[in-house]
């Protein structure tokens, strides 16, 4: 919708005037108003195919969400089931550790005895270094899974 208001100061006349025929000059306001309704009465199809398209793309991006979802949680039972297994592997490094140590208690007693050298305690105490180092070593996997 639109409307125009003009006022003009001086207007456009003719001089001629005759008994038979009169023009009359135009006033000096004029006042102009316009309405236009557009309605849609056939698109061929093409909102249709517009609101198919969008459709298809948001199933598209569904997809591709559902996509990324089984991604994350393949990765998360990766992580899980590796966490699990460390912790596995530090539970059987503890009972070897206490197997270690009862053994250790074995030969410094057959040590004290006579029947055993000092260098089976020595080989024995570095095998219980070494787990303690993989335990470490898991412990810190743990925490980084």
């Amino acid at each position: 919708m639109s409307a125009q208001a003009t006022y003009l100061s001086d207007v456009t006349h003719v001089p001629i005037s005759t008994p038979a025929f009169n023009i009359p000059s135009p006033n000096n306001d004029q006042y102009k108003a316009n309405i236009n309704i557009n309605q849609l009465i056939y698109n061929g199809g093409a909102i249709n195919k517009m609101v198919e398209e969008k459709s298809l793309k948001l199933q598209a991006q569904q997809k591709q969400v559902d996509v990324s979802l089984y991604q994350l949680k393949k990765q998360i039972n990766q992580l899980y089931f590796s966490i699990v297994l460390l912790q596995e592997k530090r539970e059987l490094l503890n009972q070897k550790e206490v197997l270690l140590t009862a053994k250790l208690n074995e030969v410094k007693s057959g040590i004290e005895n006579g029947m055993v050298e000092q260098s089976f305690a020595y080989l024995l105490e570095i095998e219980k270094v070494k787990v303690n180092q993989l335990q470490v070593e898991l412990s810190n996997n743990i925490n980084s899974l």
